[in-house]
C-alpha cells in the first residue's frame, strides 16, 4: 500500500540546500540502489491512519516520469497533490532529509514520521530536533507496544538480537510499530 517508493542518491544531495548536503557530507552517506531505477521515486508511505488504495500503474508511471524527466520536487509535489494528508516521508536518518528539503521546495504542508525502536542514539535524536527546526516541521513518531517490548528484553535479555538474530527483535521493534 506505498505509494511511491525512493531512496536518496548521492547526486541528490548535491542538489539540495546548504543544510541538505552539510548534512549528506558529514553523515556516512552510502547511496542505496533504488528499486525503481529511473527517475527516482519519493517514500511517500500511506499514513497510518488511513489506507491508501491507489490503482496505479507504477511501472508506467515509472516510464512516464523518466522520459518527462521529472524533478524529485515534481515528484514529491505530485505526492502531496494527489494524497493530500495521506502520505508521509519516512525519516530515519541523514540520507533522508534530503526528501524533507524537496518536499519543503513545494511549498505544501507535508507530513514525515520516524520509528522510534527505543535503540536510537541520542546523537539521532539531537539530529532529529536539529531537522524539525531548520524545516519548520514537527515529526510524528511511531513507537513499538511497550508491553511486547517489556516482555521480549525480560525473556531475552537487552541484546537478543546478538545471539539470535534480529527477526523477533525487528518484528517486535519495527514491523508490528508500521502496521
Amino acid at each position: 500500500d506505498v505509494a511511491f517508493v525512493y531512496t536518496p542518491s548521492a547526486s541528490l544531495c548535491s542538489n539540495a540546500s546548504s543544510f541538505t548536503t552539510a548534512v549528506c557530507s558529514r553523515s556516512s552517506f552510502v547511496p542505496r540502489t533504488p528499486a525503481v531505477v529511473s527517475p527516482p521515486l519519493i517514500v511517500a508511505a500511506p499514513a497510518r491512519q488511513k489506507n491508501i488504495q491507489a490503482s496505479v500503474d507504477h511501472e508506467a508511471l515509472n516510464e512516464e516520469w523518466a522520459q518527462a524527466k521529472k524533478t524529485p520536487t515534481q515528484i514529491i509535489d505530485h505526492a502531496i497533490t494527489n494524497f493530500p494528508g495521506e502520505v508521509a516521508i519516512a525519516f530515519s536518518g541523514a540520507e533522508d532529509v534530503v526528501l524533507i528539503e524537496y518536499a519543503s521546495r513545494t511549498g505544501k504542508p507535508f507530513r514525515v514520521f520516524s520509528l522510534d525502536t527505543g535503540r536510537l542514539h541520542a546523537e539521532t535524536y539531537r539530529f532529529f530536533e536539529e531537522v524539525e527546526k531548520h524545516y519548520g516541521i514537527r515529526i510524528e513518531y511511531t513507537f513499538p507496544e511497550s508491553q511486547e517490548v517489556t516482555d521480549l528484553v525480560n525473556e531475552k535479555g537487552m541484546f537478543s538480537f546478538y545471539e539470535d538474530g534480529h527477526q523477533e527483535c525487528c518484528r517486535v521493534r519495527k514491523v508490528r510499530p508500521l502496521r
